[in-house]
């Protein structure tokens, strides 16, 4: 098909377009159009390796995606960084796009600012996915004063705002302006990857075995293990303090992700004796596996869009244990989880303990939660992005 029509997808950072863009871009492609990624591909605040971003890269360029560098800032305190990539932004999109899809609250900030000349004449079709917005029921109130009448204000110049979670979606419809308001379930896990693999009961415990060995665990060890970023929001020193509580040697818990917090992560746990119970993994491209040799998937978020860690947990068939917030509760029943307040440490041990203790019951949940991580697949979100760029792009 000859690419006859431009499409933008932007940003903030790399490992955006990395995670939530590959299929989008593919489907795009498949429509006719050429596609440009943008978004900040030379910052320390990604999560993602340099290196990882290179190979993104160079994949994308090999199928003929245009790469492009904006200089955004995760920070919105940093107004030299936001007038720069302001800038930068409205320079590209005056290379005229038919089709706009933007991510992260500050890039889809400035990208709509930059954009709404040619939104409002019919000129571009402007698509913003909400990965959460930053105010929700209990939200501090700054995030109401500061994010909430930005976000109102922007949706009169966004076709469609995407949410992924009910709550998002239930307030962008009812009180923002843009043209159209959809739920999408999230940006899709590949639930056959995650799941059991189809061998034998001896070599499933051969290769739980190998796993844990690797990682300086014992086989008759109690896993649980959380991914995601290492910052605030992920609330891992929740469940390094809730371990502690439990006074379990036998108690092991990983941590896949990497970011800012890591040197305070791992001072709380030499500070608590726990050296040899946390493992800090860094980033792993291996996160199947490590579901595999694990008992438990931990996701103690403060607050949440979805929960992508999460879904992956349950695709892999485990047990969940999480914080009650308003992405986690679109994919929570009372069979498949047990559910803490995001800071009672308590709680969080007392929920690792009984799981521990019936392993029926984790079996059952793992089981419950397997078949309800179909509704996240991938080939769901994809057919509904599908669709929507189609009705776009007609």
């Amino acid at each position: 098909m000859i690419n006859n029509k431009k499409a933008l997808c932007l940003a903030s950072m790399a490992s955006n377009l990395d995670n939530f863009n590959r299929n989008n871009v593919k489907i795009l492609q498949s429509l006719g159009y050429e596609v440009t990624l943008a978004a900040n591909f030379n910052t320390i605040e990604d999560t993602n390796s340099q290196e990882k971003i290179k190979s993104f890269i160079e994949e994308m360029m090999r199928e003929n995606v245009i790469i492009q560098q904006i200089d955004f800032t995760r920070h919105i305190s940093n107004i030299k960084g936001l007038i720069k990539s302001y800038k930068q932004v409205k320079t590209l999109i005056d290379k005229k796009y038919e089709l706009i899809h933007c991510h992260s609250p500050i890039c889809a900030a400035i990208t709509r600012l930059c954009a709404k000349k040619y939104q409002k004449k019919g000129m571009c079709k402007v698509i913003y996915t909400a990965h959460g917005f930053h105010f929700y029921n209990g939200a501090p109130i700054k995030n109401w004063l500061i994010y909430y009448p930005i976000e109102k204000l922007l949706s009169n110049y966004t076709d469609v705002i995407i949410t992924i979670n009910k709550e998002d979606y239930d307030r962008a419809k009812k009180k923002f302006k843009s043209k159209k308001t959809i739920y999408i379930p999230g940006i899709g896990v590949n639930t056959k990857k995650f799941a059991k693999k189809l061998l034998s009961e001896n070599d499933i415990t051969s290769f739980r075995q190998e796993k844990r060995r690797a990682l300086n665990i014992e086989n008759n060890s109690f896993v649980i293990t959380s991914v995601g970023e290492l910052n605030q929001n992920k609330n891992h020193s929740v469940i390094i303090k809730a371990l502690k509580k439990c006074n379990d040697t036998q108690i092991h818990y990983i941590i896949v992700g990497q970011g800012i917090l890591f040197s305070e992560l791992n001072e709380l746990i030499k500070n608590l004796g726990l050296s040899q119970q946390v493992h800090l993994l860094g980033y792993r491209s291996d996160v199947n596996d490590i579901y595999r040799l694990s008992d438990v998937c931990v996701f103690p978020s403060i607050r949440e869009g979805l929960g992508l860690a999460a879904v992956e947990g349950m695709a892999s068939s485990l047990p969940l244990i999480v914080s009650d917030n308003r992405g986690t509760r679109d994919f929570l029943n009372k069979d498949n989880a047990i559910t803490c307040k995001y800071n009672d440490v308590d709680a969080f041990a007392n929920a690792i303990l009984v799981l521990k203790e019936n392993r029926k019951l984790c079996e059952e949940m793992g089981n419950k939660n397997q078949l309800l991580s179909k509704k996240f697949d991938i080939s769901v979100v994809e057919c509904k992005m599908r669709e929507l760029y189609c009705d776009l792009l007609n």
